[in-house]
């Protein structure tokens, strides 16, 4: 996939401002090593046994290209533009694509708990009714100054589509989520 080699030229352009945490998610852009304050974060990959096992209780149609990107990484948060209120850090986040929270990754009771994947199956089960059959949300866009979106991809067709809510008013299409996955990237590399 494509977006595989995008994100291979940020974790060169930051390698040398990069940090991987216990849990294996990559940091990139950390800012001199101030905890939780990043550019972008890049999970783990899941294992081939681990990420069938959680698509086998996912018990729904899983889309190839989502399965490839898990092999990659479980998920990441791309374009992070973090703000403070007080002591804690928040960010808006350019591009999350959603990933399993693992027994392992759960297990861990420590403040990198905040740069886990959003959960696939919650994130996608909250938004079950009133959904088109057929579409899994993988993740969220948000670019500077407008609401968030929502990513979706068709499991039947791998037709990738962004919404405006979670009433599924589609705003944009793509043939697949690779396509999808570099154009906002590209997007957001431009803001």
């Amino acid at each position: 996939m494509k977006i595989f080699e995008l994100i291979d030229e940020l974790k060169e352009q930051y390698r040398d401002d990069s940090e991987v945490q216990k849990t294996g998610t990559l940091l990139l852009g950390v800012n001199a090593g101030k905890p939780l304050v990043s550019k972008h974060e890049v999970f783990k990959p899941l294992e081939k046994e681990i990420l069938d096992e959680h698509i086998n209780l996912y018990k729904r149609k899983f889309p190839e290209q989502l399965y490839q990107f898990y092999r990659y990484a479980n998920g990441c948060r791309l374009f992070l533009r973090p703000y403070y209120i007080r002591e804690y850090r928040l960010a808006h986040i350019g591009i999350a694509i959603n990933g399993f929270q693992t027994l392992e990754l759960r297990m861990i009771a420590t403040p990198e708990l905040l740069t886990m994947p959003f959960d696939l199956i919650t994130d996608d089960l909250r938004t079950l009714k009133g959904r088109p059959d057929g579409l899994l949300k993988a993740g969220s866009i948000e670019m500077e100054g407008s609401e968030r979106k929502y990513i979706y991809i068709n499991t039947e067709n791998n037709e990738t589509v962004i919404t405006d809510t979670d009433k599924f008013n589609i705003i944009d299409r793509y043939e697949n989520l690779d396509e999808c996955l570099c154009s906002l990237f590209n997007k957001c590399k431009q803001l």
